[in-house]
């Protein structure tokens, strides 16, 4: 479901055509797609440097 809201609003925006837009989409769509491994790969990394 969050996929397709993702690729809705790519559509949406590559609707008015502009390579601006798409680029912003796709890295948004990049970003989403690893941020969730990213964000928790550096909470990680910081409780490790407080624990120690």
């Amino acid at each position: 479901m969050w996929l397709r809201s993702q690729l809705s609003l790519i559509s949406c925006l590559s609707y008015f055509n502009d390579p601006r837009f798409a680029k912003v989409a796709l890295v948004i769509l990049l970003l989403g797609s690893v941020d969730l491994s990213v964000y928790s790969s550096v909470a990680f990394e910081k409780d490790d440097s407080r624990s120690t």
